[in-house]
Formats: structure tokens, sequence, C-alpha cells
């Protein structure tokens, strides 16, 4: 709490309200800290963090999906969409490309702003910048808030992606397109993919390397 309202000092009555909210999980306290600052219900007065409202006036969700999918509702709509597309690429790390495009210099400015109000932060600044949701929860969360069609159209948008930008490599991605288009529901290339994320498998066992083990697939 104190890291989030940093700047000034936390009103007693305003810690114990979200203490005895929060019941000690660390991670409700963060979210509902964020989601009472974005709601205008915690203010700073004179260098002092108070509640603008009384306690029996605050509605707080009952679960800590609840308090995240109530954060996610408040985002304007190219944020709220941003952090959909990333939850269907997964939870682990998301990247966009290097260059200066206007449409790139856009998402930057976009990922900066959901960086700021602490739902993603970089991994890794080279080559590419490359962003983790700082929850897992936020991730799940986020996926589930998407439509089934909607979802099925991301993946498949995101494996035509991958068969592009990683034409020159792409067997280093047959585990991570089988499952994009089998979520999609485009069967014959899930099954292609499959096919040859097993050949792959089967000369990896013959030259005598470890096989990794396939999990749902979260970095592209």
């Amino acid at each position: 709490m104190a890291a989030i309202l940093e700047g000034g000092k936390v009103a007693p009555e305003l810690k114990q309200f979200i203490l005895n909210r929060a019941a000690g999980n660390p991670l409700f306290i963060e979210e509902f800290t964020h989601s009472l600052l974005e709601n205008g219900t915690i203010q700073k007065r004179s260098n002092r963090f108070i509640l603008s409202r009384k306690t029996d006036e605050i509605q707080v969700p009952d679960t800590i999906q609840g308090m995240i999918a109530a954060r996610l509702d408040r985002l304007e709509d190219t944020l709220k969409r941003i952090l959909q597309v990333a939850s269907v690429i997964g939870r682990v790390c998301f990247s966009h490309p290097s260059d200066h495009h206007r449409d790139v210099e856009e998402l930057k400015a976009h990922l900066l702003n959901l960086q700021s109000l602490e739902f993603i932060y970089e991994t890794r600044l080279f080559p590419e910048l490359e962003y983790i949701f700082k929850h897992a929860l936020t991730q799940e969360v986020a996926y589930g808030s998407l439509l089934a069609r909607r979802k099925r159209e991301i993946h498949e948008k995101i494996g035509a992606a991958i068969e592009q930008i990683y034409s020159e490599r792409i067997d280093e991605y047959y585990e991570m397109l089988s499952y994009h288009f089998l979520k999609s529901e485009n069967y014959e290339k899930a099954y292609h993919y499959f096919k040859l994320s097993g050949q792959k498998a089967d000369r990896r066992i013959r030259i005598g390397r470890p096989i990794p083990i396939i999990r749902r697939p979260s970095r592209c």
C-alpha cells in the first residue's frame, strides 16, 4: 500500500479500511488500493491520502478476480483491447516491433500507460522491448472477458502473424502454432503443426536431445 500511495502519508482510517477488507491478502491490497485511486475514492490532500467517501458507501467486489475485472472495465477501450489481445498471446511476455511506424509509436504509448497503471511491466529491453503481465490473474481475467468468437479470431490472427514473422525459423514455433490454431478451431492447420511438432520430437529422440515439456505457449 505504501509503495502505491507514495509521496504522502496514509490516513490511519484509510489504512485500516484497506487492511480489513483485504483480510491480509497482499494481491487484494494492491488491486484494491489501485481501484480506490482510479475511481476517486482515495484522494490526496495536504500531502495526505484520505478516503473521499464514508466506508459504508464504498462497494467492494468479493474476489480478487472481481476487483481486477472492475479495473479492466474502467480502462478506455483501446487499452482494454490491447490487454485482451495480449492475454491471448500469453501471460509470460509479449513484445512489439522496434521500428518507428506511427502505429507502433501509438502502441508504445499505450503500453507505457498500462505499465504506469501496473497491469504490465518490462522484462527485457533488447533486442525487442518485452512485457509481462504483473499478475497471472490479470491475464486470466482479461482472457476470460473475451467472447468465445473473439478469442477464436485473435488466436487465428496470432497464428498467422507467427507464420509470417518467423517464417525463416518456423520449426521453433510448431507447438505454439498448433496451440493457437487449435484454439481458433482451424483444425486443419492445428493438425499440420501438431504433426510437424511430433516429427521434431522424434528427431530429438533419435539424436539424443531432450524433448521440451509442452505447456500452453506464453511467448510470441
